[in-house]
């Protein structure tokens, strides 16, 4: 059987114990966490810039890449009118970094 006293001697040494643990973490914790946020953060911008820089483009919505859309009678077709008929459109990145890589304007 638990009398009271015991419970209440644990009780007070697991209270304590976190105590010392949950301080020791705090006071290592907080500049050790912003810096990992900061490199996770850095390496990030890191890999996306080269990913601009290998892939400036994407595939055209409207015309599923082909560069040719359909018109409104079954058998028109014509250029697309946002990607002009090369089926590629810049990436939202390469537009706003100006960062486009091995291909031209």
């Amino acid at each position: 059987m638990v009398t009271a006293k015991v419970a209440t001697q644990h009780h007070l040494a697991l209270a304590q114990a976190a105590s010392r643990h949950a301080s020791a973490a705090h006071a290592l914790g907080r500049p050790a966490l912003w810096l990992a946020v900061i490199g996770l953060a850095a390496a990030w911008f890191v890999v996306y810039r080269v990913s601009l820089w290998l892939h400036p483009f994407t595939l055209c919505r409207r015309c599923g890449g082909s560069g040719i859309t359909a018109g409104f009678l079954p058998w028109s077709r014509a250029f697309c009118r946002k990607c002009d008929g090369r089926g590629l459109v810049p990436r939202l990145g390469t537009m706003t970094a100006g960062l486009w890589g091995r291909y031209p304007r």
